[in-house]
C-alpha cells in the first residue's frame, strides 16, 4: 500500500475516534481517577512535552488508570520491562511509558506498517520500531524472536477485528512472558467500521469465547474430536489467570501454568 495511503489511513482512525466519543481535550490533569487508581500515569499523560519539538502523544484519559491498575505487578521485577505496543502512530508513547517504568525501566518496541513512524526510534533509550504489519504472523514471529517474550503487548493498531485476532492468536501464549498482561484498546472501533466480524464473531464475541473455555476446560470432559477453532480456544484459554473489560479496553493476565481449582469445605452442622 503506498505510503500516502497508509498516512491517511492513521489520520482517518484518529477522526473517527475523535468523532465517536467528541471532541473533548483534556487540556489539565483535574479529573479524579478512576476505581483505586493512583493518578500516577494520568498525570504522566498530562506532562508529555507540548511544543513543536516533542513526538506527538494521543490517548484517551481514563485509559490511563486502567493501564495503571493492569501494570502495577511489574514494580517488583529485577529487570526493564519488555513491552510490545502495536501501533505507533505520533510516535509519543514510548517516552511515555518510558516516563512510567522509570524505576524498574523499560525495553520498548513498537511495529507500524507506516514506515514514518521509524523517527520514533531511540536506541539510548532501548526503544525500537519495526515496520510490518500486525496481521503477518511471521513479521511478528521475528519481532518476537529478536525482542520478546513479552511482558505486556498492548494492542492500539488498525482496530479491526481481523487484525486484533491475528495479532493474539499470534503471540499468545508463543511471545508472553509470565505474569505478562494483553492489552487490546480502542474496542469502540468495533461500531465505527463495518463489518467488524470474522466468521461471524467480533472482539467481544471472541473474548467471551475465551472466558468460557477458561472456565470450563477442567470442569467439563474435553469432545473427542473436538472442531480445530474449539482446540485453539482451549489451548489459549488454559493461560488466562484473569481478563479485566473496562470502557473500551480489555486485558489479559498471562499464566504459563495455572493450578487446578480447588473448593474449600467448612463446618458439618447442616
Amino acid at each position: 500500500m503506498p505510503r500516502l495511503a497508509l498516512t491517511l489511513l492513521a489520520v482517518l482512525h484518529v477522526a473517527f475516534t475523535f468523532l465517536s466519543y467528541g471532541f473533548n481535550v483534556a487540556d489539565d490533569a483535574g479529573a479524579e481517577p478512576l476505581l483505586s487508581s493512583t493518578g500516577d500515569l494520568r498525570a504522566i499523560f498530562h506532562s508529555h512535552p507540548d511544543d513543536e519539538n516533542s513526538l506527538s502523544f494521543f490517548r484517551w484519559e481514563h485509559y490511563a488508570d486502567f493501564f495503571e491498575l493492569n501494570f502495577r505487578h511489574f514494580d517488583w521485577l529485577d529487570r526493564p520491562v519488555r513491552m510490545l505496543e502495536i501501533g505507533v502512530l505520533n510516535g509519543g508513547s514510548p517516552y511515555v511509558w518510558h516516563e512510567f517504568f522509570r524505576r524498574v525501566g523499560l525495553r520498548f518496541v513498537g511495529i507500524d506498517i507506516i514506515p514514518a513512524c521509524k523517527v520514533a526510534e531511540n536506541l539510548d533509550m532501548d526503544i525500537h520500531i519495526e515496520i510490518g504489519s500486525q496481521s503477518d504472523p511471521a513479521f511478528l514471529r521475528r519481532v518476537c524472536e529478536r525482542y520478546g517474550p513479552f511482558d505486556i503487548v498492548v494492542d492500539d493498531g488498525s482496530h479491526r477485528t481481523e487484525d486484533i485476532l491475528a495479532s493474539f492468536e499470534a503471540l499468545w501464549p508463543a511471545c508472553m512472558a509470565n505474569n505478562g498482561v494483553y492489552v487490546v484498546e480502542d474496542l469502540h472501533a468495533m461500531g465505527m467500521f463495518p463489518n467488524q466480524k470474522l466468521n461471524g464473531v467480533d472482539v467481544f464475541g471472541y473474548m467471551a469465547e475465551l472466558m468460557y473455555h477458561r472456565s470450563t476446560y477442567q470442569l467439563v470432559a474435553p469432545a473427542a474430536d473436538p472442531e480445530p477453532s474449539v482446540t485453539s480456544l482451549q489451548s489459549r484459554a488454559k493461560h488466562i489467570l484473569a481478563m479485566h473489560s473496562y470502557d473500551s479496553m480489555v486485558f489479559l493476565h498471562f499464566r504459563e501454568s495455572i493450578a487446578a481449582p480447588r473448593t474449600i469445605v467448612r463446618g458439618r452442622k447442616y
